[in-house]
Formats: C-alpha cells, sequence, structure tokens
C-alpha cells in the first residue's frame, strides 16, 4: 500500500498533460530535440533527449512531450519516498512526497517541459545513491551516484551544487570525515565529470554558447535594486511552494529532526546552501524563480521528518497547507475559480495564458502560406517562442528559422546560416508588434497590412491574451546573420 500511494502522488499530474496547447518554452525544447546533439545553446541535452524518446513512444503531441516531465517526476516522487524511508521511516515518507507533490512546484512545474523536472530526478537519484555508498561504502553505489550525477548536469549546470554540499556534510559530519581520505568521493566526481565531457566537447567546438549564454543570464536582469531582487527571490519561493508549506519547510530547515544522524546532515546540506547562495546571489542581479529548486527535494525529506515525529497540532497544519498549495495550483491552471470568487485577474498574471492560441496561429499559418504559394515559402520570426510554435502548430511541421532582428541569441542560431539559401524567396513573419522598421530592410516588399490573430479567453477576460500579426513578406534579400542579435 505504500508504494502504490507513492506511485499514485508520482502520477497525479497524468490528467493535467493533455490540457492546453505547448507553451513556447516547451515547443522550443521540442524543437531541440528534432536534432539530437550532445549540447545546445541554453542548456545541457538531457531534455531534448526525453522528449525524443517520449515522443516516440506516445506521438509528436501535447502528452507525447509532457510525458518527459511527467516520468521525470514520478522518479523523483519514488527517490525522495526512498530517501525519507531510509532516513526517518514510512509515514515521513509519504509526508515528504505529498509535501513535495501538492506544490506549484511539483504538481505544475513537473508537468511542463523544461529541463528543471529532469535536473531535479538525478538530483533526487544522487542523492539516494550517496546516502546509500556512505553507509555501506560499496563502490557500485558510488559509481551510481556520479552517472545519476553526471546525467543531472547534462540536464543543467546547477546540478554541479552537488558537489559542495557533498564535501560540506564529509567535512562537517565527524563519523563522515574519514571519507575525506578514501578515494571514492573523488571517484564519484571524476565519473560526473566523465559524463559531463562530450558536452564540453560540443561547447568547445561551437564557442563555449553555453557556457556564454549562462554567463550572460547570471549578469542580466536591467536596472537592480538589491533589496527589490531579494524581496521577489524569497517571494517567488514562497509561492512555489505555498505559503504553509513554506513556513513547515523553513522550520524544518532550522530545526531539523534527528540533527545526529549523519544522513539528515547530508539532506540540510544539500539544501540549505543552495538557498542561500541564491539568496544572497539576489543582492546582484535578478534570480529566476527556478534556479533554487535543486534544494527542495531535500527539504520536503527533512519536512517530512519534523512532522512524522511532531504532534497533531503539526500534522493539521501541514493538511491545511497541502490544501492552500492544491487550490493554488488549481487556480493557476482553471481561471474559472477566481471568477467564481469575483476576482478578475490580469491576463499577465495568468501563466496558462501562455498555452492557448496557439493552433490558431499554426492554422492561419498554414493559410497565408498557401496563398502566397505556389512558389517556396518559409516561416520566420523575431523570437524563439514564435519560431517554434509556428513549426509545431502549422501544417507538415516546418521548419522555422528566427531572423534576430533585434531579438535574444537561442538555439535558432544553429540553423541561422540556412537562411543565405532562402534569398529571393517569400516569407510569412510572425510577431507580437506590428511594427515593420526591424523586417523591412530584409525583404524587397513586406506587407503593410498584416493578418492580425487575437487569442481571446472568454469570459474570463474582457481583452484578447495576446495578440499575433502575421506579415506577408516577398523577397529575401538582405542575410543579417546573428549582427542584430542581442544578448549572449
Amino acid at each position: 500500500m505504500f508504494w502504490l500511494a507513492v506511485i499514485a502522488l508520482g502520477l497525479a499530474r497524468l490528467p493535467i498533460l493533455g490540457r492546453g496547447d505547448l507553451a513556447p518554452d516547451e515547443a522550443y525544447y521540442w524543437i531541440w530535440s528534432r536534432y539530437p546533439a550532445w549540447g545546445y545553446y541554453d542548456q545541457g541535452p538531457m531534455v531534448a533527449w526525453w522528449i525524443w524518446l517520449t515522443v516516440k513512444i506516445f506521438g509528436t503531441n501535447e502528452m507525447g512531450v509532457r510525458m518527459a516531465p511527467a516520468l521525470a517526476s514520478l522518479l523523483t516522487t519514488i527517490g525522495v519516498a526512498l530517501l525519507a524511508d531510509r532516513i526517518y521511516g514510512r509515514w515521513a515518507a509519504l509526508w515528504a512526497v505529498l509535501f513535495l507533490n501538492v506544490t506549484p512546484l511539483m504538481f505544475i512545474g513537473g508537468s511542463v517541459a523544461t529541463y528543471d523536472p529532469m535536473l531535479i530526478c538525478f538530483w533526487v537519484w544522487t542523492l539516494v545513491l550517496l546516502e546509500r555508498a556512505l553507509s555501506d561504502g560499496s563502490w557500485a553505489f558510488w559509481l551510481g551516484a556520479g552517472i545519476a550525477a553526471g546525467l543531472g548536469l547534462l540536464s543543467k549546470h546547477t546540478m554541479v551544487m552537488v558537489i559542495p554540499g557533498l564535501w560540506l556534510a564529509l567535512f562537517l559530519t565527524p563519523q563522515w570525515r574519514p571519507w575525506l581520505r578514501k578515494p571514492q568521493p573523488y571517484f564519484f566526481v571524476f565519473v560526473m565529470g566523465l559524463l559531463y565531457v562530450p558536452n564540453l566537447l560540443w561547447n568547445a567546438h561551437h564557442n563555449w554558447m553555453t557556457i556564454r549564454h549562462l554567463l550572460f543570464l547570471s549578469q542580466a536582469g536591467g536596472p537592480h535594486s538589491a533589496l527589490k531582487d531579494f524581496g521577489a527571490y524569497i517571494g517567488s519561493q514562497v509561492m512555489l511552494v505555498s505559503p504553509i508549506l513554506f513556513v513547515i519547510l523553513a522550520i524544518a530547515l532550522v530545526r531539523p529532526n534527528r540533527w545526529d544522524r549523519a544522513p539528515v546532515k547530508l539532506m540540510w546540506w544539500s539544501a540549505v546552501p543552495i538557498l542561500l547562495f541564491f539568496a544572497l546571489f539576489a543582492f546582484k542581479t535578478k534570480v529566476q524563480a527556478n534556479w533554487a529548486i535543486n534544494a527542495y527535494p531535500s527539504a520536503a525529506v527533512l519536512a517530512g521528518g519534523w512532522l512524522a515525529d511532531g504532534n497533531a497540532r503539526r500534522r493539521w497544519t501541514a493538511g491545511l497547507g497541502a490544501a492552500l498549495a492544491i487550490l493554488m495550483s488549481a487556480v493557476v491552471l482553471f481561471p474559472a475559480i477566481l471568477m467564481a470568487m469575483g476576482v478578475r485577474a490580469p491576463a499577465l498574471w495568468h501563466l496558462t495564458n501562455q498555452t492557448y492560441g496557439w493552433k490558431k496561429l499554426g492554422n492561419r499559418i498554414e493559410m497565408e502560406r498557401r496563398r502566397l504559394g505556389p512558389g517556396p515559402v518559409f516561416i520566420c520570426g523575431n523570437d524563439y517562442q514564435y519560431c517554434s510554435e509556428a513549426a509545431f502548430y502549422t501544417a507538415g511541421r516546418p521548419k522555422t528559422y528566427d531572423l534576430f532582428a533585434g531579438s535574444r541569441l537561442c538555439e535558432y542560431v544553429m540553423w541561422n546560416r540556412d537562411l543565405k539559401g532562402m534569398l529571393g524567396e517569400n516569407a510569412l513573419y510572425i510577431n507580437n508588434n506590428p511594427d515593420l522598421t526591424e523586417i523591412r530592410p530584409l525583404f524587397r516588399y513586406v506587407d503593410p497590412h498584416p493578418l492580425v490573430v487575437r487569442v481571446w479567453r472568454k469570459p474570463y477576460y474582457r481583452n484578447p491574451v495576446r495578440i499575433n500579426y502575421i506579415f506577408r513578406c516577398y523577397g529575401y534579400r538582405k542575410f543579417v546573420g546573428i549582427s542584430e542579435a542581442q544578448g549572449g
């Protein structure tokens, strides 16, 4: 019954996988999966590999793309249950997986096809295997932990933070300190690095584009206010977890149960330094809400231990927190709830608006492509969001191109030179801006009267949640490469 409950919680997000169109980032990572490689502009290749596999199994549709994060989240849930069960017992394990899966972070985030679910999955299994390796010393567990960590590093580069967490746990836990004089921890790091080598070589061959991009993101963010960005970071973490569960998590981190046990310290050192690092980093630049998410599985284990050994008041509070977390996720997924409460939130506040209207846009693009024929017509845009959605939802799923006319660099840079072979061809240009200033020099003629595609979500909003423009462009004549692109 215990494992049935764990698996049921891990599969709880399945009913929402097919809900709505792909969000722009999901369509973008699906684009990656069409070109399997050891690296991509923005991050490591793991999300593309998972999507490639699940699309092969479940089909090229919303469900097929989102099965990748759903399976990763199921494996995460099983791993957290194993950790909490070994450290605190089964009741703690049930609380830990419940804590983790009802948060918006996991319930919604675990169904969105980005690289974060894969990172969390491999992070958790690295900790599972490290805890076993430190308990019985088996080389097999050290090898497995290194493989899991290497795969995590191929998912997202913040996986590297497992190394300082482990070393702090070893150095500051007297019974584990002798491990620092043994080869196994260094073997773990060696295996982790070995799996990362192909991505490192790919980056070296591509002008270190991923590393340069990540360095750019760490310094970007526009006007900076240290206190404001720090407050935004704390607020974003509260909303990822939900307010009551965030307080429980904070208490469990400040007063961890059974602190005298070494595995508890491993959980603590694999969570607290990450949260503190990004809290301090927020004083330098804007920190995105998802940058610290690998701290939460360990925190959930500690929260499970705090709840299992506590009194009934703690558990009632946790139950209320879980109910609030579920309500928060429901409000995000179903705007009708807010409407029933008499609340009309701005369209920008509702993240699921990003998953509406793309099929309609794809149908309109296909209609215009036929009208602009019979000669070759390529589809392009000025940001990866529109290019990716057009590729997924236009009939035949054609290859699309980013003209980089002032937009930020992205994976589309890999195919930019293909545009040289399209000089003289007609094109459809998709954007959310009716201004032609940036693209008019690139074509012989651009029809100044675009097809306007309005996306409505009535009765939730009185105005369109998005307006897209499809421009008919004739005679592509000026290849600018990436000279006008912005960012790193």
